[in-house]
C-alpha cells in the first residue's frame, strides 16, 4: 500500500489486516519501488495524487516488471480535478477518499478475484499497499465519462 498520508497509511493498513490481508507500507512512489524490487506482491494499492513520483508513474513502473498487476488507486481529488493526464487507458479501479472499511474490502476483493480469473493465483491476502464492489475500471469509466 502506498500512501503519502501517514495517518490514513496506519488506519487502511490496520483495517486490511483485520481482514486477513498483508500488507507492506510505502509513504512514497520511490519507497513502494524499493520494497516492490525485494518482496512479493499482488496488488498495488497507491495514492493517486504524491509528490515526486504518482500513483500512475508508480503503476507503469511496476507494470513494466509485472504486466498484470491489479492497480487500486485512492484519491481525494475530484474526477473533475484529475483530469485527463491520469491513466484511463489501465485496467485500474478508484477508490474515492473518503471511503468506508466495506468500500475498501470490497475493491481489494474485486481487483485479486479479478487477477484470479486472469489465470493468477496470489496467496489469500496478500496486498501491497504503500499507501476495491465492483469489477476493475478506468478512472474515466468511474468518473462518468464515456
Amino acid at each position: 500500500m502506498v500512501e503519502d498520508e501517514l495517518a490514513l497509511l496506519a488506519v487502511t493498513a490496520r483495517l486490511l489486516e483485520a481482514n486477513g490481508y498483508v500488507v507492506l507500507q510505502a509513504n512514497s512512489g520511490e519507497e513502494a519501488l524499493a520494497l516492490a524490487s525485494e518482496s512479493e506482491f499482488h496488488l498495488l494499492l497507491t495514492d493517486l495524487v504524491m509528490l515526486k513520483l504518482s500513483g500512475s508513474l508508480l503503476t507503469a513502473k511496476l507494470r513494466a516488471v509485472h504486466p498484470d498487476l491489479p492497480v487500486v488507486f485512492m484519491s481525494g481529488h475530484s474526477c473533475d480535478v484529475l483530469g485527463t493526464s491520469e491513466p484511463t487507458s489501465q485496467d485500474i479501479a478508484l477508490l474515492q477518499k473518503p471511503f468506508t472499511e466495506h468500500d475498501l474490502l470490497i475493491r481489494v476483493r474485486a481487483a485479486l478475484d479479478d487477477q484470479l480469473t486472469n489465470g493468477d493465483h496470489p496467496p489469500h491476502g496478500r496486498v501491497v499497499d504503500a499507501s476495491a464492489g465492483a469489477r476493475r475500471r478506468s478512472t474515466r469509466q468511474l468518473c462518468g465519462t464515456p
